[in-house]
This record gives C-alpha cells, structure tokens and sequence, in this order.
C-alpha cells in the first residue's frame, strides 16, 4: 500500500534529520581533531561524545524512516512517538552543539 501524504513528509523529514545528523557528526569530529591537535584533548573528547550521541541518535531516526516507509509507524501523535523524537532532539541539543562560545 503507497504512504499517505503526511506519512511520505514525515518519512522525507526523518531522512533529512538524518543526514543533518551525520554531516554534523563528520563536523565535530573534524572540529575535535583540530581541538587535539591544539593540545584541547578535554574539549575534543567532548565533541567526540557529542559526535557518538549524534550517531545513535541518527541511526535511531534512520530506523523510524524505514519503518514508516514499510507501514509499520505512522499517525505517530497517536503512539507518543513525536514525544520521543522530540526527547531526542532535547538531548542532543542539551549536549551543548551550536551553541555559541565566548572567545
């Protein structure tokens, strides 16, 4: 059976999440490197955590995608699930990335 239209959105946004996750994930790690290269190691095991959380955190959106692409997840509001993303997404966030630094 195709997906409803909300369905193939959610589906295009899972995805999008996950590639911006994994494209920041390669940034902090670049980042960290840089950072250890400077003798920061405390501050570039930091991003590297953050860049691991990333990463779970990616693959765990990843298999929300396809399990809405097979029809197995969706009218997530119903099934609290837009309240788990969103816990996710709170905890990446409470990781400190993008957050701007004083020099």
């Amino acid at each position: 059976m195709p997906l409803t239209k909300p369905n193939q959105q959610l589906h295009r946004d899972l995805k999008e999440a996950t590639a911006l996750l994994k494209w920041s994930g390669v940034d902090l790690k670049q980042a960290a490197v840089k950072l250890s290269d400077a003798g920061q190691e405390d501050d570039a095991r930091e991003l590297i955590a953050i860049a691991m959380r990333f990463q779970e955190v990616e693959e765990l959106m990843d298999g929300y995608a396809d399990e809405v692409k097979a029809g197995r997840l969706c009218d997530l509001p119903s099934q609290n699930g837009i309240a788990h993303l969103s816990e996710n997404l709170c905890v990446i966030m409470a990781c400190g990335y993008g957050k701007k630094t004083s020099a």
